[in-house]
């Protein structure tokens, strides 16, 4: 399979920056929301995640005559309000979001994987913002 982070690497010979900023929200009524709805959330908005951060740091680590060490920087954007204040959207997207752990706590673990090989793992929570 081709990814981007392939693609990246054939044109510009190195990767520096990922951001993972993305998910699903199908807004359906809890009464009508089904359990292979809840998994597909999750199964969505986790597994971005996870291969944004598996495949963002597998390029990152790649080395060339325009990038000489293994370095670069990971950032998630996870759900604050979702995870951490409920009542914010649609239930399965809150149970893929709970306590914003199913981003954060694997932000903080690679970071500690891959802190040797010079690759930071962030996750930015925003709330919401009355404008």
């Amino acid at each position: 399979v081709y990814s981007l982070c392939d693609r990246v690497l054939d044109e510009e010979g190195r990767l520096d920056i990922y951001y993972a900023n993305g998910g699903i929200s199908p807004w359906k009524m809890l009464t009508v929301l089904s359990l292979d709805d809840l998994i597909t959330t999750i199964k969505i908005n986790t597994g971005a995640a996870f291969l944004g951060l598996k495949d963002g740091s597998k390029a990152m680590a790649v080395t060339s005559t325009k990038k000489s060490d293994s370095s670069g920087s990971i950032i998630f954007t996870a759900s604050f309000v979702a995870g951490l204040r409920g009542n914010a959207g649609p239930l399965d997207c809150e149970c893929s979001e709970a306590n914003a752990s199913s981003i954060n706590n694997p932000a903080m673990a690679s970071a500690i994987h891959l802190a040797g090989q010079n690759i930071r793992v962030n996750s930015i929570c925003p709330g919401l913002v009355d404008v």
